[in-house]
């Protein structure tokens, strides 16, 4: 099967797998829209050994570290981190000459790699609220606690990521994987 999206949900957790770019599953509940991150950073892939497409991780400067941190906070934990390697940095973050990120991790196998990606095709999804997205994106000039809640996170494209970087899906997952929505 040739999916198109890998969705990840961060307070229900479960990965979706979508064949149709336009689809959207509601996220946790809640009516989503999808934007970009809500930091400075674009991803790069976390491999695995085994050639496994295990996440996505952000290198981060202070200040974007800070925000990744508090929103962290309010997260699902062990699926999204902020994570600061001082001391101990293993060996696929000391590759990248990095020691903060925000890492979104679903592959139950541990990360060998950064393949070095910066991907235009992640969306952060965000809960659709009573207000306008023109006021919602106003937000993000506030403190951190005032910005919209993130739902989760989406991968685009994800047949032709995997076969550009000679990736596979994991074959075992940190969460449960949905692919009812996902059409032959």
């Amino acid at each position: 099967m040739r999916h198109s999206k890998l969705v990840i949900e961060f307070f229900s957790p479960k990965a979706t797998l979508l064949c149709d770019e336009s689809e959207l599953p509601t996220i946790s509940g809640s009516l989503a829209y999808a934007s970009f991150p809500p930091f400075t950073s674009a991803p790069d892939i976390l491999r695995s050994a085994e050639g496994e497409f295990v996440g996505l991780t952000y290198a981060l400067d202070e200040a974007n570290f800070a925000r990744a941190a508090t929103i962290c906070s309010d997260l699902v934990s062990g699926i999204v981190a902020a994570r600061r390697y001082d001391e101990v940095t293993p060996k696929y973050a000391a590759q990248y000459g990095h020691d903060l990120f925000l890492e979104v991790l679903w592959g139950i196998s541990n990360p060998d790699e950064i393949v070095l990606a910066q991907l235009a095709d992640d969306a952060w999804y965000y809960q659709i609220g009573p207000r306008s997205q023109d006021e919602i994106f106003q937000e993000w000039k506030l403190p951190i606690l005032d910005a919209p809640r993130i739902l989760g996170i989406g991968v685009s494209y994800l047949h032709d990521l995997l076969e550009t970087y000679d990736l596979r899906l994991p074959d075992r997952w940190t969460l449960p994987v949905n692919t009812a929505l996902a059409r032959r």
